[in-house]
């Protein structure tokens, strides 16, 4: 069940489990998706963590505020939900856009973030003029199934749309995505660009992980962003689209876990997130 945190534009839906003092991991999404799309991999952490999720604003449960968004409306939502929980020198863990705001909230309140995992993000997503072309067509034309489902496999692998019993759930959950939301992420993305701002990246131990198949934030520039940090480490999944904490789940999390230097054990079923081996190899 969702908790609700209070903003000045209306409330931000998260999850906080385990208990207070931990190590503490806080898991951002990706663009037009939620908080759930860290089901799999949560359920693959160790037991002793303390694990944050929570929905973007304009996505999942979270409220919609009015336009326009920018990347530090988001990392300001991230950081006012961080002093709430009174948390300290966090693991954040961001996706995609996600690796966008993680990065920024790194860079605005260096005292919140201890390590960071990026994951198929980089310094600049894509040129302005794209992002507001589909924000455009999205304000335009909505979202159908047949839209949604034509752009699946640039963020996932084959085997994963063929066979998963999720990708109906996700596909659905898109399809529903607030077209006001998906705007506001397209005016942030398209105006977010480190890679000018090369004094100020983050110093924290960096965690970059690119897929061999991601044709949106393909394997060359996750690499160039993970070289651009002082304390950055380059890892790839084979095999892997967009959003590999999905249809990856497994290698995903084995690679925190190696990260952060924690013991292999199976997530507590006590979470109401399930539990399975952790599958090292």
């Amino acid at each position: 069940m969702n908790n609700s945190f209070r903003m000045h534009w209306g409330d931000l839906a998260y999850r906080d489990i385990g208990r207070p003092g931990n190590l503490t991991l806080v898991f951002i999404h990706a663009m037009s998706f939620h908080q759930d799309i860290w089901t799999d991999v949560i359920s693959h952490m160790p037991s002793r963590l303390r694990i944050v999720t929570y929905d973007q604003r304009g996505h999942g449960e979270s409220n919609v505020p009015a336009l326009p968004y920018s990347l530090d409306d988001y990392a300001d939502d991230a950081i006012q939900l961080l002093d709430h929980l009174e948390l300290r020198a966090c693991c954040l863990v961001g996706i995609s856009f996600g690796g966008l705001v993680a990065q920024r909230v790194a860079e605005l309140r260096p005292d919140l973030v201890g390590r960071m995992v990026l994951s198929n993000t980089a310094m600049k997503i894509g040129v302005r003029e794209d992002w507001m072309a589909s924000a455009n067509a999205a304000r335009a034309e909505g979202f159908s199934r047949e839209k949604v489902e034509a752009f699946f496999p640039e963020l996932f692998s084959e085997a994963f749309c063929q066979t998963s019993l999720r990708y109906e759930e996700l596909l659905e959950r898109r399809v529903q995505m607030s077209v006001e939301g998906y705007i506001g992420c397209c005016q942030a993305i398209g105006n977010a660009d480190f890679s000018e701002n090369a004094r100020t990246h983050p110093t924290q131990p960096a965690l970059v992980i690119g897929s061999d198949n991601d044709v949106i934030t393909p394997p060359d520039i996750v690499e160039d962003l993970a070289a651009s940090l002082p304390n950055g480490q380059f890892k790839m999944i084979e095999s892997a689209g967009h959003l590999p904490c999905v249809d990856k789940h497994m290698e995903f999390a084995d690679l925190i876990v190696s990260f952060l230097d924690l013991p292999f054990e199976v997530h507590a079923a006590s979470t109401g997130l399930g539990a399975s081996s952790l599958g090292i190899r």
